[in-house]
């Protein structure tokens, strides 16, 4: 083999990164092991952050019950987009911390229900107050009345509107 042979600039270029990739290697196969310390912190930092993510859910929980009992009356448009804007925000607020959480532990299933639930509960209502506001003059009382019952029966609807929504939901089946 001829020293010419071996300045393919093909093979020169591929030569670091093949290094490179060996050394991701090694880097990715170390496995961590936090020590005992270390664990023990993350776990009570996920602890106060779940103590303040109910909290957080809570509050946007009655903040769900408050802008749906508000959608069934006569509400303005701008009234509307206030109550858009309030319950995306709590929504926004829950997510933060959950994201925060999920930093320190995997999270429980309670917790990912929840915030399941949030999201679900948000979009929902934000469709019906977008579909307000498409036909705000037009207010019909019994149509809204409709399509705010049927946020009821949904799954999730007993943990966010109370339990009293679960009779009609299972009369059904």
């Amino acid at each position: 083999m001829d020293a010419s042979e071996n300045d393919d600039p093909d093979q020169q270029v591929n030569a670091p990164h093949n290094g490179m990739e060996e050394e991701e290697l090694h880097r990715s196969d170390r496995q961590r092991n936090p020590t005992e310390k270390m664990r023990a912190y993350k776990k009570e930092e996920a602890l106060k952050k779940e103590k303040g993510l109910i909290h957080l859910y809570e509050q946007w929980k009655d903040r769900a019950r408050n802008t749906r009992a508000e959608l069934k009356t006569d509400v303005s448009e701008s009234q509307l987009v206030a109550l858009i804007n309030a319950l995306e925000k709590g929504r926004d607020d829950v997510m933060h911390v959950y994201l925060e959480i999920r930093d320190y532990i995997a999270p429980s299933s309670d917790t990912r229900r929840r915030i399941d639930t949030c999201e679900a509960v948000t979009k929902d209502i934000s469709k019906i107050i977008f579909d307000r506001m498409a036909c705000l003059e037009d207010f019909d009382r019994d149509n809204v009345k409709h399509s705010l019952r049927e946020l009821l029966h949904h799954d999730y609807a007993c943990s966010v509107y109370g339990s009293t929504v679960s009779a009609p939901h299972h009369q059904g089946l």
